[in-house]
């Protein structure tokens, strides 16, 4: 394996590329996870994505379906998204029987569960920053709350799936309306279930709802004040939201992905927001009746993200941005990106800003094939699951650095496997950069492997993908 690279020059502007086409298509959606995953160790995790894999391809290859042609599938680490592309409506029931028919024959060491949702929209494919097919639309965050809701072998759908499927033969009493479910930020989604006592695989108990199993599952109204005035979203936050803050990033992003042309930004400017709000509450002193306000606004050329709080004296917009740098913090890679940041006082309040152009489209960084490290097992594999964020940055270096160890006593590269990854705040990319240097004071080689798209994102936004070597296995 080779050099990573570079960081480039902080000062360099972010170069405009062309829009990406997108593809309109009626996308009938399977969403599956194992329950339970992030609680396995990393054997137990490769043999879950392992067997599943395998239960996928077997229901695919019934179906004749070909990835890439007919199916777009999008791996989530502790499960799979496929979205079908022109196929019969009940293809992605199809798959999910199929699926969990070949589960139940698998003679995996490790016995897991699986839930499975399902949702039709009309979505767009995308070509993402790897040249691969993506997915963009509502459809995938709908199938995945219905998902959310599942048990074992539950399939559960929204009500729309069973409008278009009541007339099929095949599954004609198989279809049961279960009620309304309240899942995130409120909403209200009508559910039904699919159930045949002939298939032992499939749970014949019905959904019920049940109580959010945490806070950070509390509705947005619970937490925030929020206003929408045509392209303008005003969130007042108290205290308590500073463990919400996944919740705020999804409101975000889904305000972008109903704005027009605001959509290509959703991914930047939900990552931005999380940032942003991390460090008043991190940094800041706020008492149990201060508030922070959260703007996003549509300018003539940029969408402007500011957050409002009770003023800071002590803080200077060209000190902080320059010791930014040396600390590789969030606004220092911001501002590294070639965004700006701006400040304001008023009335005993602070306004920080910081302006996204609306061109502001991301380079991909390099990306190779699979290593012969890898081939031949001279690499030391390292996954990281879930989300990576201040509360656990630390714990994860400190994970990769007793593997950078390791790899080093067996003079083995090392291999960061970011495929069951969904989020890299800029604490887990400082982690990953502190690993990163210690590698190479080693001579030690490191990449990351299969970033998901959303991380691959992150990873352009504060480039990072100019700094890493970053390799997909296929």
């Amino acid at each position: 394996m080779g050099k990573s690279g570079t960081l480039n020059d902080p000062h360099r502007k972010a170069r405009p590329m062309s829009a990406e086409a997108r593809i309109p298509f009626n996308n009938k959606i399977f969403f599956c996870d194992v329950i339970g995953f992030s609680r396995l160790d990393p054997a137990g995790q490769a043999e879950c994505q392992m067997v599943l894999s395998n239960s996928i391809n077997s229901a695919l290859g019934s179906l004749d379906a070909r990835l890439e042609e007919d199916v777009i599938a999008l791996p989530t680490g502790d499960g799979m998204i496929l979205n079908f592309l022109a196929a019969a409506p009940d293809v992605h029931l199809r798959a999910a029987l199929l699926t969990l028919e070949a589960l139940a024959g698998s003679d995996a060491n490790q016995a897991f569960k699986l839930r499975i949702g399902l949702n039709t929209d009309v979505d767009s494919w995308v070509r993402d920053i790897n040249g691969k097919k993506n997915v963009v639309g509502r459809g995938i965050n709908m199938a995945q709350r219905v998902m959310d809701l599942a048990e074992h072998a539950q399939v559960l759908m929204h009500e729309k799936v069973k409008q278009d499927l009541q007339n099929y033969d095949t599954h004609q009493g198989k279809l049961v309306s279960v009620g309304s479910f309240v899942v995130k930020h409120g909403v209200e989604l009508p559910i039904a279930q699919y159930v045949d006592a002939q298939m032992p695989y499939l749970s014949a108990e019905l959904a019920k709802p049940r109580m959010p199993a945490s806070k950070s599952a509390m509705g947005l109204s619970d937490i925030v004040r929020a206003q929408r005035i045509e392209n303008l979203l005003q969130i007042r936050l108290g205290k308590p939201a500073e463990d919400s803050i996944p919740i705020v990033e999804d409101y975000v992003r889904d305000f972008l992905e109903q704005t027009g042309e605001l959509q290509s930004l959703k991914v930047a400017a939900s990552w931005i927001v999380g940032e942003m709000l991390t460090n008043v509450f991190v940094h800041t002193r706020l008492q149990e009746r201060d508030e922070l306000e959260l703007r996003v606004d549509r300018m003539p050329h940029s969408l402007a993200i500011s957050v409002e709080q009770p003023d800071c004296p002590s803080f200077d917009l060209k000190e902080t941005l320059a010791r930014s740098h040396d600390q590789m913090s969030f606004m220092g890679m911001m501002d590294g990106a070639g965004l700006r940041w701006s400040a304001q006082r008023h009335n005993g309040r602070l306004a920080l800003r910081l302006d996204v152009p609306l061109d502001f489209r991301l380079e991909a960084g390099p990306v190779v094939t699979l290593s012969d490290d890898v081939r031949a097992g001279r690499a030391l594999m390292v996954p990281l699951v879930g989300r990576i964020d201040l509360n656990n940055a630390d714990r994860f270096k400190e994970l990769m650095l007793r593997q950078l160890h390791s790899a080093a006593a067996q003079e083995k590269s090392l291999m960061i496997d970011l495929s069951g990854a969904h989020y890299v705040s800029s604490a887990g990319l400082r982690s990953l950069m502190i690993v990163l240097k210690d590698a190479r004071s080693k001579n030690i080689e490191m990449a990351l492997l299969d970033p998901k798209p959303i991380v691959a994102e992150q990873l352009a936004i504060s480039k990072f993908d100019q700094v890493f070597k970053i390799i997909r296995s296929k």
